[in-house]
């Protein structure tokens, strides 16, 4: 039984031609997919975006900051009676959609994303 299909004596044939076509071809399927991919990027991303708001706060704004409570029996505290939302001024803008708070008193607040956030009309 041999190790091999072939001897290891036997020259090994290369055919340029062939291996030019193969290299051709997946350029070409690359090519094709890279497009593809581009295509359904920008169509999941005009989907996604839909319905996005566009908020650009600038520092010293004044806005509504959600506010996150969790429910307390032994204080007999429930968050759905809490208010939605509190009185917050821009301190920082961090990124394009998260922006440093603080309170009218002073407090820092933290960072908060853009989405927890609505302009005070």
């Amino acid at each position: 039984m041999r190790p091999y299909s072939f001897e290891p004596d036997e020259p090994v044939t290369f055919d340029k031609e062939r291996f030019e076509r193969s290299i051709a071809f997946r350029n070409k399927v690359y090519d094709e997919v890279c497009e593809r991919m581009r295509q359904s990027h920008d169509i999941n991303s005009e989907r996604y975006n839909k319905r996005r708001r566009v908020c650009n706060y600038e520092v010293g704004d004044v806005v509504w900051k959600r506010t996150k409570f969790l429910s307390n029996a032994n204080q007999a505290f429930m968050s759905k009676l809490a208010p939605k939302f509190e009185k917050a001024i821009i301190a920082e803008k961090i990124s394009k959609d998260v922006y440093k708070l603080k309170s009218p008193r002073g407090k820092d607040l933290g960072e908060w994303h853009s989405c927890d956030l609505k302009r005070l009309v």
